[in-house]
């Protein structure tokens, strides 16, 4: 038995669309801070690729390859049956520019706020008939994902797990101390400089300090 749309359940042998599902096991098995990124390889027709942004970074997620080359290609996250805005958040922009950043700084995506210990069941539809539905949000694929409720056990009952992981980010930053701010080999001279974090100014020679 699968979870489909709006949450209806039924056997996986009287569907007439392709489905896949991952157990909570599966999703529990390899942790990382996106849970997404742990189930790499386990679904079929999901290809799940993590970001080379840092350890909470966005997972992309495509399911059976790209729909279109300039549109959204990122499947519909259902959670208990309400869609999720899974936009990733980040830095960039008119912002990003005027402080000196090239395109966009990632900072994770609405995945990264799920507790994968929460999952009771997550089944991916695909293809358009799986995920009518929900329309052309849904022109994607949907992830379909059910939370544990508690109603199995009777009376109190606690769970208790621990993880530990650890991540050592690459840095190849090489700050130069030679040449100060300013263009052209000249400092600015204007009250508010246009030249913002660009170090192509005088060079610094001695008795100059850094303010």
């Amino acid at each position: 038995v699968v979870v489909t749309a709006l949450g209806i359940k039924k056997e996986t042998k009287r569907l007439g669309y392709a489905t896949s599902s991952a157990t909570p096991d599966q999703i529990t098995e390899n942790r990382t801070t996106n849970f997404m990124n742990g189930l790499q390889g386990k679904m079929a027709g999901v290809n799940i690729t993590p970001m080379g942004t840092g350890p909470s970074g966005t997972s992309k997620i495509r399911i059976r390859g790209q729909s279109s080359f300039g549109a959204q290609n990122s499947p519909l996250i259902v959670i208990n049956g309400i869609p999720i805005d899974n936009t990733t958040f980040g830095v960039g922009g008119d912002f990003g520019a005027r402080n000196g950043q090239q395109g966009t700084a990632d900072g994770g995506d609405g995945l990264t706020s799920i507790n994968p210990d929460d999952i009771e069941s997550m089944t991916v539809l695909k293809g358009g008939a799986a995920a009518a539905l929900y329309g052309s949000r849904a022109k994607d694929g949907v992830i379909m994902i059910t939370t544990k409720t508690g109603s199995r056990n009777s009376g109190l009952g606690e769970e208790i797990n621990s993880n530990y992981t650890s991540d050592t980010p690459l840095d190849f930053t090489d700050f130069q101390y030679e040449y100060g701010q300013g263009e052209f080999g000249v400092r600015p001279t204007a009250p508010n400089p246009t030249s913002g974090v660009w170090s192509f100014g005088e060079k610094f020679e001695p008795g100059m300090t850094q303010v």
